[in-house]
């Protein structure tokens, strides 16, 4: 199974559509994601509205899904085959005043989002959590917070995941990636690796997407 993510920023063009089509991922978890966004074949399931014609955070499988009900507003959830898989966007240092939930911080919005992903993601099943974590999970945090990127590593560890995304290079160059997939720490991953997001030169979108491949084949939802 290929695991992608991937920020699309509230874009979406055939360049987009033909990027991410080349990546050949089974699963995507995707970030701000515009209404307009369709891949062939598949399912999609989106959060809440960020905005007009934008979710905070999508799934897309290439054998179907059922979508789950949100339990947070950024949060997108999917049972595809006995998985549960999610993708979610975290706050960053300044986020407040794109957050929904009460709170007066960015430690307060931050442990309300990871609260929703571990409601989400309770019981016995396998799962895949990714999306737009803004914070680093290596050496120094440039993004998030240390107090959220502590709440991930904890909830990263009461499911039983490993990322395989931690060390990856950032767009941005001299820090770690900040958009994150998580598989059970049982799977074999055969490769994890970023995909520069640009097609003819040009950036599609100021972040880049990432890839994990593992040895687990991807089963139908249906």
């Amino acid at each position: 199974m290929r695991v992608g993510t991937w920020n699309l920023e509230g874009r979406w063009s055939s360049a987009h559509a033909a990027f991410m089509e080349q990546a050949d991922c089974d699963v995507w978890l995707l970030s701000i994601v515009q209404d307009a966004f369709a891949l062939v074949n598949g399912a999609t399931a989106r959060s809440e509205p960020r905005g007009d014609d934008v979710a905070w955070s999508a799934v897309w499988s290439s054998a179907g899904l059922e979508a789950i009900e949100a339990t947070h507003p950024a949060v997108a959830c999917a049972q595809v085959g006995e998985m549960l898989v999610c993708s979610s966007v975290l706050p960053w240092r300044h986020a407040a005043p794109y957050s929904d939930d009460d709170g007066d911080s960015v430690v307060s919005i931050t442990r309300a989002a990871i609260d929703g992903v571990r409601e989400a993601l309770a019981g016995e099943h396998d799962v895949i959590w990714g999306g737009g974590w803004n914070h680093g999970l290596h050496e120094r945090e440039n993004v998030g917070t240390l107090t959220g990127r502590r709440g991930i590593l904890a909830l990263i560890d009461e499911l039983g995941l490993q990322t395989p995304t931690a060390r990856l290079p950032n767009s941005i160059a001299g820090i770690f990636s900040t958009d994150h997939i998580a598989v059970p720490a049982r799977w074999e991953v055969e490769d994890a690796r970023r995909l520069i997001a640009e097609s003819g030169g040009r950036r599609l979108t100021d972040n880049d997407a990432y890839v994990v491949e593992t040895l687990v084949e991807v089963a139908s939802a249906t």
